[in-house]
Order: structure tokens, then C-alpha cells, then sequence
């Protein structure tokens, strides 16, 4: 964040970073980030084998899956999934059209029964589509993969991360 100071003189933490020039690591940097990329397109992969199946967006689908884990209210849903108010109403009316969701008395979301059972075939559509892809990989492949996947949730954990 600038202080009052740096933005007066139109200087930034970033700019002194820049000034700096790259790390020595940077080629490992940016093939970090294509792995990253990659995996969100597998995690799209997935997304798309459950839309295929259900007919859920993937936004329905996990806030189907943050209200089962006890966000009851929209505004809770609507932050968690990154949406204004009326964006995460728009996609919980939808689920409560498909009887995948109630609201009760005090306003607060609950899955149906039909809501439930939905989450766990969603899990259990992107276990199966995970499984069956996993089959094209050996066993040295999966320690990789799954040390590379290791590797990425511990930074991506730590808080303290430099900004550029």
C-alpha cells in the first residue's frame, strides 16, 4: 500500500522492485505459473465434465457446495464466491428454481435433499473424470505431479509472499 509520501512523488514499492531487476529464479518463476495454468484448465476440465452431466454452472455448483458448508446468508455466499449481491442472488434463485436450494423464515439458504445428493455427484463426476485421466499417467509421473501440486498449495498458504 503507498503512503502518502510515495504517492506524492509518484513512486511506488513496485517501482523499486523493477528497479531491481529480475531474480535468478525467474525462468522457474514463470514455468510455475504456466504449471498454475494448466492446472486451472484442468480444474476447468472438471468444471465443464460436471456442467455436462448436471447442467450446473460451475458457480451454482460451489455455492451449493459453501451453503452445505454453513453459508446460510447471501452476502456470505456472495463474497465467497467473489460476486456482488445480486449477481450470488441471481445464482441462488436459479438453484432455488431447480429445488436445490430453500430459503426459510429468516432469509437463511439450506439445501434440499435434491441439493445435497447434487453436491455429492458433483464431487463424485469430477472423481470419476480425475480417475479415469489420472489412468494416462505412471507412477513417477503422479509423485511429480502430486509433489509439483504439494509444492504450489505451501506458497500459496504462505501470508507473507513479496508484492510486486
Amino acid at each position: 500500500m503507498m503512503d502518502d509520501e510515495a504517492l506524492n512523488n509518484g513512486h511506488t514499492e513496485f517501482d523499486e522492485m523493477m528497479a531491481e531487476g529480475p531474480t535468478p529464479h525467474l525462468h522457474l518463476s514463470v514455468s510455475l505459473l504456466d504449471q498454475i495454468d494448466r492446472a486451472r484448465q484442468v480444474d476447468e476440465l472438471l468444471d465443464r465434465a460436471v456442467e455436462d452431466v448436471t447442467g450446473l454452472k460451475p458457480s451454482e455448483v460451489k455455492a451449493l457446495k459453501l451453503v452445505d458448508s454453513g453459508a446460510h446468508r447471501l452476502e456470505d455466499l456472495a463474497d465467497a464466491l467473489g460476486l456482488v449481491d445480486d449477481a450470488a442472488a441471481t445464482v441462488v434463485d436459479a438453484l432455488i428454481q431447480r429445488a436445490l436450494l430453500v430459503r426459510d423464515t429468516s432469509n437463511l439458504l439450506h439445501l434440499t435433499e435434491a441439493g445435497a445428493a447434487m453436491v455429492d455427484r458433483a464431487d463424485a463426476i469430477r472423481i470419476r473424470s480425475a480417475d479415469l485421466a489420472s489412468t494416462r499417467l505412471n507412477d513417477h509421473q503422479i509423485e511429480r505431479l502430486t509433489a509439483t501440486l504439494d509444492l504450489m498449495r505451501g506458497l500459496s498458504s504462505e501470508r507473507q509472499l513479496p508484492r510486486a
